[in-house]
């Protein structure tokens, strides 16, 4: 009703009058209603109150003073403010000059909440407000307690609605007069206050805590408002219960009563009595857990962990909330069955469980089964899933794949690459960044648990799971991750694992690393405060949102930025330095506890972070020597995922590959190295049944007939990988055909069965570079890969040139069928290093997968 006028129509209103003037045979009641109502209709064209009292207040009794009272409040009741304001008026006038100044209050309240839900401008509110608080004066002179506290409420509402109806909800003086005005009438609540002015209440200071948070203070402002926290914090722990609950629907609901509770928790636990705090809290999650709504629970949970922890709430008492917490992760994940609906409950999971894994990893200097288990709770889960039960595919729909497109904010405009070449030395250090970020599906971000509208983002995945869940597609399971003690019985005897975790932080992107060095026969954590180890950044440090595009500045990404473009830049002084850096940051915290690499013939690596874009064959210790001398190496996206690909097996009979595609492209290089590998490869692995693809017979048709049947995969040629949408458009190049442009995008890979692969090679530029999601989710070829099947991608980190691409490859199949594809990654890198190769070329290459020898007899 904020725009109805604020006065009704004087003209239609006499006419009414007119209608119902006193007649003969009216009874005395009939008869001073209509008095009345002429009386409060000549008032309402006065020039002023005083004029009209002075020449007709001799006609004015108490029974015209009572009877407007009753008929403003009935058209208040029918929510007919411009019906009810001119009887509220007359009756509030009328009281005061036959000298009932509190029964004139008590109108006077009314006729002043007519004109607040009529108001609509910050200058209309503030004017009500001064003469609010004039009246609730006057009723503390009277001892009305009942009408201050009702009155003050009134000024609390002015004062809020003065401030949000300036654009852009600016923090400025009125919220802080709506805290006063709150605290002021929290402090006269009483057992008998009337239940629709004490909900109106605590609806209102729970909006106005909530907006106020959502603004950084400085200086003086800071201090004004933490103390006027503290002031509100102590009247609301005293005035409000912590099972406090709605009753009024026009007030709220359930749902609204668990987001009030969250605003007055968060404010005890930082101002006022955190006891009551985590009683609110309590109380909410009960609330949450019966509706049911699991993602609410877990929010309050971490919420009632978090403020907790900070109020300095013993270690004790905060570890079975923790632990509560964790427990309830598969509850979560089951609830959504699309890819995308399991790629927002990762990213809620990040920003839930980031606090909690934080401080289940430092408890203990060695690494816990628990710890473990929580890091890997948060890590490529949705690629776990996959690997363990596929999802239900079902026809395709548009309409679904829009709504997937509306839920992920993904783009269909993708941007192609090609093999070969450097991007710009101004566009690096940009794309480069972009690179270290986590994809930011959802840049929106989660809504704050007080919204009361979910986001369209949000939207589109309900309607997306409900889409989903009506035809029976998409994930019916949830996979657990693996345990500790699965990792090391899976370990080999001279194998172990390094895992970096980055725990989600709410202002840093890379605060935090702890290295988990997990062996057949031991567990260690070690913890790396990257913000004290890593040189000050002059820069900002934090994530830049523009538009959709989010982009994640840190120390480590720096670190690992600049380490990237001097090897791509062939700068190999400066990037030896940087990589001497990483290694002090990323292996030396392990030797110095102990950790002796020469115990190891095969680490197997899970980044974090920017970390999956380290070249961790390169790093290089303090002598000169590089990390892959010492030990061959893997990469993988995380333990769990590792075991699941250690359990694929199956020999090695037959290889094939697709080389030197016709792309009937005038802006496609050729490359007649990728052609001459279809040659001599075939030759190296004569063991094997080989079939090569080249030029225009290597189709994207045959490409999905024949993958299927190879255990060695080799791909030679140009993609694509935009970064409007890594999850599904990452694309191989291969000529068009008879249908389609060519593009086997990775959408389609997920699709195909490579359940007999043992290798996918990539010789295409950037082929090993994957985007991290959510919960350090990976999208691209290479995890399409392995959801297809294949146990092992071969890919590289940067552009490739061809020629060294083929000698690369060339060398590495001379050793892959006796050794495995890790020890044959090792033997290929250290051929080079002997040879004084540039960085540039040996160090983009990166090995995903176990790497562990294959089974080459015939069945």
């Amino acid at each position: 009703m904020k725009n109805l006028v604020a006065r009704i129509n004087l003209t239609a209103f006499a006419l009414v009058m007119i209608a119902v003037m006193p007649v003969s045979g009216q009874s005395a009641e009939d008869r001073v209603s209509s008095e009345t109502s002429a009386f409060a209709s000549e008032l309402a064209k006065a020039p002023s109150a005083r004029e009209w009292f002075a020449a007709h207040g001799g006609q004015v009794r108490k029974e015209h003073a009572e009877a407007a009272e009753k008929m403003a409040r009935s058209a208040w009741d029918a929510r007919n403010e411009g019906e009810a304001y001119p009887y509220s008026a007359f009756a509030m006038f009328a009281f005061q000059y036959l000298g009932d100044r509190e029964r004139s209050l008590e109108n006077r309240l009314d006729e002043r909440d007519e004109s607040f839900a009529v108001a609509d401008t910050p200058e209309r509110y503030k004017f009500i407000r001064a003469t609010v608080l004039d009246s609730a004066n006057a009723a503390a002179s009277l001892g009305r307690d009942d009408l201050v506290f009702k009155f003050m409420i009134l000024a609390a509402d002015c004062s809020f609605f003065s401030s949000t109806a300036k654009p852009g909800f600016e923090a400025d003086e009125p919220l802080f007069n709506a805290l006063r005005d709150e605290t002021v009438a929290l402090l006269l609540v009483k057992p008998d206050s009337k239940r629709y002015w004490f909900e109106r209440l605590v609806s209102l200071t729970g909006a106005t805590v909530h907006l106020t948070q959502r603004f950084s203070y400085f200086g003086d402002e800071e201090k004004k408002i933490n103390a006027l926290y503290k002031q509100i914090s102590a009247a609301a722990d005293q005035a409000i219960l912590p099972d406090f609950a709605y009753t009024l629907s026009q007030w709220g609901d359930q749902r609204k009563t668990i987001h009030t509770a969250w605003a007055l928790a968060v404010l005890s636990y930082q101002f006022g009595n955190s006891t009551i705090a985590a009683k609110r809290l309590t109380v909410a999650a009960q609330r949450a857990k019966e509706m049911p709504d699991l993602e609410e629970w877990l929010s309050i949970i971490n919420l009632q962990y978090t403020e907790g922890r900070d109020a300095g709430v013993p270690a004790a008492q905060l570890r079975p909330i923790r632990d509560e917490a964790r427990n309830a992760a598969g509850d979560l994940r089951a609830q959504y069955v699309s890819r995308a609906g399991r790629i927002w409950v990762g990213h809620l999971a990040d920003k839930l469980y980031g606090d909690l894994l934080r401080d289940q990893l430092a408890e203990s200097g060695e690494l816990t089964a628990a710890g473990f288990s929580f890091a890997e709770s948060l890590k490529a889960r949705t690629l776990l899933d996959v690997l363990h039960s596929p999802p239900v595919a079902g026809a395709e729909s548009h309409d679904v794949s829009a709504l997937e497109q509306r839920a992920l904010g993904l783009s269909t405009a993708p941007a192609e690459g090609s093999k070969g070449g450097k991007p710009a030395a101004d566009d690096i250090g940009a794309s480069e960044y972009k690179l270290m970020s986590h994809l930011s599906f959802f840049y929106e971000d989660m809504l704050s648990i007080l919204e009361e509208e979910p986001s369209p983002r949000e939207k589109a995945i309900f309607e997306l799971e409900s889409a989903y869940k009506k035809t029976g597609e998409g994930f019916h399971a949830v996979a657990a991750p693996a345990s500790l003690s699965e990792i090391q019985r899976a370990l080999q005897p001279r194998e172990a694992l390094l895992e970096y975790v980055i725990p989600y932080h709410r202002s840093h992107p890379a605060f935090d690393l702890y290295i988990l060095v997990v062996t057949p026969t031991s567990a260690k954590s070690v913890h790396v405060v990257l913000n004290e180890v890593l040189p000050f950044m002059d820069a900002m440090i934090g994530t830049s949102l523009i538009g959709k595009e989010a982009t994640e500045y840190s120390q480590l990404s720096h670190a690992v930025v600049q380490t990237r473009i001097a090897i791509q830049n062939g700068d190999e002084k400066a990037a030896q330095g940087s990589l001497r850096d990483l290694y002090k940051l990323l292996i030396q915290p392990l030797t110095d506890q102990g950790v002796r690499l020469s115990d190891f013939d095969h680490l197997v690596i899970a980044p974090h972070g920017p970390l999956h874009y380290v070249p961790f064959a390169a790093l290089m210790d303090g002598e000169g020597k590089y990390l892959i001398r010492k030990t061959a190496l893997t990469v993988v996206p995380s333990a769990s995922v590792w075991l699941a690909l250690t359990r694929r097996s199956g020999s090695v009979q037959r290889f094939v590959g697709f080389g030197n595609p016709d792309l009937q492209s005038p802006s496609a290089v050729d490359l007649k190295y990728a052609a001459q590998e279809m040659v001599d490869i075939p030759k190296i692995l004569s063991s094997t049944s080989s079939t090569a693809f080249v030029g225009p017979d290597a189709t994207a048709d045959r490409f999905e007939q024949e993958a299927p049947l190879a255990n060695v995969l080799h791909v030679s040629t140009h993609g694509d990988f935009p970064d409007e949408d890594a999850i599904d458009l990452h694309a191989i190049r291969l000529a068009p055909g008879k249908s389609g442009d060519g593009k086997v995008r990775a959408a389609r890979v997920r699709k195909l069965n490579l359940s007999s692969t043992r290798l996918v090679a990539l010789s295409v530029c950037n082929g090993g570079l994957y985007r991290m999601g959510p919960a350090d989710e990976p999208y691209g070829l290479v995890p399409a890969f392995l959801e297809a099947g294949s146990q092992n991608v071969l890919g590289t980190l940067w552009k490739l040139d061809d020629q060294f691409g083929m000698e690369f490859m060339e060398e590495f199949y001379k050793h892959v069928m006796q050794d495995g594809p890790a020890q044959a990654f090792r033997e290929t890198c250290e051929h080079f290093l002997n040879k004084n190769e540039d960085l540039r070329n040996w160090a983009a290459f990166v090995l995903v997968g176990p790497g562990r020898p294959f089974a080459t007899q015939r069945n």
